[in-house]
């Protein structure tokens, strides 16, 4: 891998999970002060500044680690995906493992655990599903 593109993948991890848990405390919040018919109400000044406080960071860290993503290549889908995978991991082990990404060097696999990790979070090509090889040789190319 280029060193130029390279950067570490724990840092999309941290920014994906401050993400969810910024989404966690706006959805927390909304559940809260919803009345009996569903529909939101915020009834002091206090309310509607902590709805407009939580909306603004759910929206503004979903939107940094959308910007880092496509900075550096990554899919943003995966990139959280892997963050919920490692809640709900450290969730079902009750802190008894900790879930983490690979870093150094496989001795099994031959290559650094965080270049791995950067080719899994590595956005697909738009025409990947359209146009891929069937590994037979074309007429004009033999």
């Amino acid at each position: 891998m280029n060193k130029q593109f390279s950067y570490k993948p724990a840092v999309l991890v941290e920014m994906a999970q401050e993400y969810l848990e910024a989404e966690r405390c706006y959805r927390d919040f909304i559940a809260r002060h919803k009345n009996q018919y569903g529909s939101l109400v915020l009834g002091s000044t206090d309310d509607r500044v902590s709805y407009w406080v939580k909306d603004k960071e759910s929206s503004c860290t979903g939107s940094a680690l959308s910007t880092a993503c496509r900075l550096v290549g990554a899919d943003v889908n995966t990139v959280i995906a892997t963050a919920k995978a490692m809640n709900r991991f450290e969730k079902r082990e009750r802190w008894q493992v900790c879930a983490h990404l690979p870093t150094g060097w496989c001795s099994r696999c031959g290559e650094y655990g965080e270049d791995r990790v950067r080719r899994f979070f590595a956005s697909k090509e738009w025409d990947a599903d359209y146009f891929q090889s069937t590994g037979r040789r074309h007429p004009w190319a033999a």
